[in-house]
């Protein structure tokens, strides 16, 4: 039982990433990174729900128990990939800080010069 719950979840983590990284490829390859990540991100949870609506269809699953299994891996992916577009560390002192920042919230470094 236990080791049965285990391999659903894995599986459906495996499965999520690997279906969250292909169509964010697709997504990102499409508008050409014309649009910001943010955007992109939301786009590609919104397509990944839907794919595993239909792929928990395929194998037979009710929409309920594809629901159950699927969209938590799938929102714990995106959060991840969230955080990995989004963020970057500082190299001085190696804490997450906003990709667009200049200066670093935590050390104070000045991350990128200001040219004017």
């Amino acid at each position: 039982m236990i080791l049965e719950l285990i391999g659903i979840i894995l599986g459906s983590l495996v499965g999520a990433y690997i279906v969250f990284s292909i169509i964010i490829l697709a997504v990102g390859g499409i508008t050409r990174y014309r649009w910001s990540f943010n955007k992109i991100l939301n786009i590609t949870l919104t397509f990944t729900i839907i794919f595993a609506i239909f792929w928990g269809d395929y194998w037979g699953l009710s929409p309920d128990q594809t629901i159950i299994r699927y969209v938590p891996a799938i929102i714990v992916i995106y959060l991840f990939e969230r955080r990995r577009l989004l963020t970057m560390k500082c190299p001085q002192c190696k804490e997450r800080i906003k990709t667009n920042a200049t200066k670093c919230k935590h050390c104070q470094s000045i991350l990128f010069e200001q040219t004017s």
